[in-house]
């Protein structure tokens, strides 16, 4: 038992305690990352908060919205599934399917011009259960992803996400 009760608190201490601040840090490595688009990856997952948050959004999404491209360099394809799984025990199941199928979703703008079918995100209302999902996954994508590649927009500084972060994170996982 004692080495059990240890191998939790040498766990909580190495890996639960610093999720927020690796998220972080995987934002804060996308500064200077650009994939050909007029604002880095950082800028970008700025963006996107900023306008959830300027929106009146609930935190969970604003938190979503800053860390949903973060895996991006590390997954080329699925960095939506990725984040998903690693925010899953601590948001909603609607945060959870926004930011695993949002790179479906974004194919809408840009996939036509490769060959592929920009409506590919109409199959995955047949397949969800609850079709809010997929309506606010549209709109977040719309209103926030999107539109959040604008070198003019005046977002915040990640510093004033990181409370926020870290309180989505140090929520009791919720199987926990």
């Amino acid at each position: 038992l004692e080495d059990t009760v240890a191998m939790g608190q040498a766990y909580g201490a190495r890996v639960e305690s610093v999720l927020a601040t690796t998220l972080l840090d995987m934002v804060r490595s996308q500064k200077g990352i650009f994939l050909a688009q007029p604002v880095d990856l950082m800028e970008h997952a700025l963006q996107t908060a900023t306008r959830a948050l300027r929106a009146g959004e609930p935190e969970e999404v604003v938190v979503a919205s800053l860390l949903h491209d973060a895996t991006e360099s590390i997954a080329a394809k699925n960095h939506g599934g990725v984040m998903a799984a690693l925010l899953e025990p601590y948001v909603s199941p609607k945060i959870t399917w926004m930011l695993r199928e949002h790179e479906v979703f974004q194919a809408y703008y840009y996939v036509h011009y490769f060959g592929g079918d920009r409506n590919i995100r109409d199959a995955l209302l047949d397949t969800v259960e609850d079709k809010s999902f997929w309506h606010f996954t549209k709109k977040w994508c719309d209103d926030y992803d999107q539109a959040s590649f604008d070198p003019t927009y005046p977002s915040l500084p990640l510093e004033s996400f990181e409370p926020m972060v870290h309180s989505i994170l140090s929520k009791p996982a919720y199987w926990w």
